[in-house]
């Protein structure tokens, strides 16, 4: 099998070249690791790394964005979540209570089910948020994201109107006007990620939070997929034998047999 290069593209490279300073956001998952290696691959060395501290990363996550750290002597920013007087557990607890709603959203296409649940929203967005209007130069820097159309439609969607446009950034406008980049705009499977961590002596593993209410979600949609081909599947089956019965050729059959 061919093993695939990851590299960044060099329109991607002069896009963010002009920035004084470059924001990348790191959660210790493949896609964000290889973009914070691969900057410092291509020789960037005015990157600061970004974790939104959620306490609800596993163990092995944590290390590698220490890792990350070590390796390229980046500067680092933590940010820290508003719990606004609660605790991660009742954000968590709040969040999965929204599972089937999250199903329901799925059975019907719809892309804006992240919007039920406050977990993403109070431990990641509004962090961000924050930081972005706060303490960077929004003028001077862009912030690099490591989204993959493969992850969803709604990604998949707005990733390619940038790629119509012949475009690796665009001004976010939600996170207070502040330039991102999305250097794996037309990557389409994990493999490459997974050739260039190895090289790296990384090996890959799950990453993100403990449990996550969209997974869970997503399994559950899966099985209610899975189930309803199966009852679709023996529907038509059950037609075609209605109509093999009512075939007259069947009938004379079945008479003969029975006279």
């Amino acid at each position: 099998m061919t093993k695939k290069l990851l590299s960044l593209s060099g329109n991607f490279l002069n896009e963010i070249s002009i920035y004084k300073t470059i924001y990348c956001l790191i959660s210790g998952g493949y896609h964000s690791t290889a973009s914070a290696l691969l900057l410092y691959d291509y020789g960037f060395r005015n990157v600061c790394l970004v974790h939104n501290r959620t306490y609800l990363e596993m163990p092995h996550v944590l290390d590698l964005i220490q890792d990350i750290i070590f390796i390229t002597d980046y500067s680092y920013i933590q940010t820290e979540p508003n719990l606004r007087g609660r605790s991660v557990r009742q954000i968590l607890k709040e969040s999965m209570s929204k599972v089937d709603d999250i199903v329901q959203y799925l059975v019907n296409n719809k892309m804006n089910y992240r919007n039920l649940i406050p977990c993403c929203k109070i431990l990641k967005k509004g962090p961000s948020r924050s930081l972005y209007s706060k303490e960077i130069d929004k003028s001077n820097s862009v912030i690099i994201s490591s989204l993959c159309p493969f992850e969803s439609k709604n990604r998949g969607r707005w990733l390619k109107q940038l790629r119509d446009k012949d475009t690796y950034i665009r001004l976010h406008k939600k996170f207070g006007n502040v330039w991102h980049a999305y250097p794996f705009r037309d990557m389409y499977s994990n493999m490459p990620f997974h050739f260039y961590l190895l090289s790296k002596g990384i090996i890959p593993e799950h990453s993100g939070c403990v449990i996550c209410p969209i997974q869970v979600a997503y399994g559950k949609f899966m099985e209610l997929k899975q189930k309803r081909r199966k009852e679709l599947e023996e529907h038509i089956k059950a037609e075609e034998r209605y109509k093999r019965e009512r075939n007259p050729r069947h009938l004379l059959h079945w008479l003969g047999k029975n006279v």
